[in-house]
């Protein structure tokens, strides 16, 4: 929600203009990033798809995948004589394709971009979101996707933080900076490796968890 004429008034009347301007943001980023973890989910569901590779020669296996199923289709009895695990799954190549593409680059992007107050020095340093891709190993990119939802969540919860701090003051003002910070260095979003530390991390340990469909992973 945008700041109520109340709260305006009360922000103009302490000088305070550019923390309105900061909430008005925040709030929209929260948005933003709420409709981003949508991405994000289907992200994860074609991680957990067996038929997709990503990792060592991603690109090439993925080429190679589209060439042995255009023959296919070309000469059907070639789908009778290809060994199992050489047969593609058209599914896993459009969601390995999925995975290539720039939406998913920019989410991860403006979820590492919204990494201002609220977020530790070590939590900057652990995004590691610009090795997100196929050539990726599926671990690695577990462990990126589940960073950007860290990020997501720490947003939206500063801007839960930024309307419950309005109600206590009635004004957003540089205290809540001060809260803001000693949250952040109190509640790091990942451990030292860089995984997450809601998923099951520790300050110096494996991260782990479950895919939606029931798939285990862990990070080291």
């Amino acid at each position: 929600k945008t700041p109520t004429a109340v709260f305006q008034k009360k922000q103009a009347e302490v000088g305070a203009g550019e923390f309105a301007k900061k909430y008005q943001e925040t709030q929209e980023a929260a948005q933003a990033a709420q409709k981003s973890d949508v991405i994000l989910n289907d992200t994860l569901s074609a991680l957990d798809d067996k038929s997709v590779y990503t990792g060592a020669s991603g690109e090439t296996v993925l080429e190679t995948k589209k060439k042995i199923a255009g023959l296919q289709d070309q000469f059907p009895w070639l789908k009778n004589v290809t060994p199992e695990w050489l047969t593609p799954s058209k599914e896993g190549i459009a969601k390995t394709e999925l995975l290539k593409s720039g939406a998913i680059k920019s989410v991860l992007e403006a979820a590492g971009g919204r990494f201002g107050a609220g977020f530790s020095d070590g939590d900057r340093r652990a995004m590691e979101i610009a090795s997100f891709g196929i050539g990726t190993s599926r671990e690695g990119n577990i462990k990126i996707v589940k960073q950007a939802q860290a990020a997501n969540q720490r947003i939206k919860e500063i801007a839960r933080m930024q309307n419950e701090y309005i109600q206590r003051k009635g004004v957003l003002d540089a205290g809540f900076n001060q809260e803001l910070e000693q949250y952040a260095k109190s509640h790091p979003l990942f451990n030292a490796e860089g995984n997450p530390i809601e998923e099951g991390g520790s300050a110096a340990g494996t991260s782990s968890g479950k895919t939606k469909s029931g798939l285990n992973w862990s990070v080291k």
